[in-house]
């Protein structure tokens, strides 16, 4: 290509590109995404909804502590990637958690559908941790109740990681760390696989991914 020929073609893509810009929404300002009573913190955000051409999200899911009820509850919320405005409705804030008093960690992934998977651990009475899931499709409704990850019988620590499962129709992958037979086996180390409905997968106490000796 001749340097007048390229010239031409450079300039006419300058100004498709501008056009593009000045043509695609924007958001107005900084995006109120919850002015509730009480605080709220320690939000965590993930992207949803991705183009099936350009492969780049459309939305984003915001998920964060609420203390509007008094408790540590959890709550998310859908927004458009391209205004910021809510996708979901009537109520575009979501609970997920609601009423307990002691939230030790917390998880969100994508469930490949659009929707979001969260996982959290909470302290129960007598110091006993207990991990829990609920999913928010991507409409807004939930499962239902939550979904208790292993057994009650268990003995989990007070971390969880939780990651999307892809390539069989969706769901998570909530693992953590199990110290049930710490006495003569250290800490272990176990997973659960959850579907889009909310049911166990992988037995009522997850799969042993690793119970070497020691921790």
């Amino acid at each position: 290509m001749r340097g007048r020929d390229f010239l031409v073609v450079a300039l006419a893509l300058l100004v498709c590109a501008l056009f593009m810009a000045e043509s695609a929404p924007a958001w107005n300002s900084d995006e109120l995404i919850c002015d509730a009573t009480g605080n709220q913190t320690y939000s965590k955000v993930i992207s949803s909804d991705f183009d099936i051409v350009s492969g780049n999200p459309q939305a984003a899911i915001v998920m964060w502590n609420d203390y509007r009820n008094g408790d540590q509850d959890i709550y998310v919320k859908k927004v458009n990637l391209s205004d910021g405005n809510a996708v979901w409705s009537p109520d575009p804030e979501v609970p997920i958690v609601v009423g307990y008093s002691s939230l030790v960690s917390y998880g969100i992934t994508s469930d490949g559908q659009g929707g979001a998977i969260i996982a959290w651990v909470a302290r129960e009475n007598g110091g006993k941790f207990s991990i829990y899931a609920q999913g928010v499709y991507s409409n807004g409704t939930t499962w239902g109740p939550p979904t208790e990850i292993c057994s009650p019988m268990r003995r989990v620590r007070d971390k969880i990681n939780i990651c999307t499962s892809v390539g069989d129709g969706g769901g998570a992958i909530i693992a953590w760390e199990d110290s049930s037979d710490y006495r003569d086996n250290g800490r272990d180390i176990y997973a659960q696989k959850i579907a889009l409905n909310g049911a166990r997968l992988w037995g009522k106490n997850g799969f042993p991914v690793c119970t070497a000796l020691e921790n």
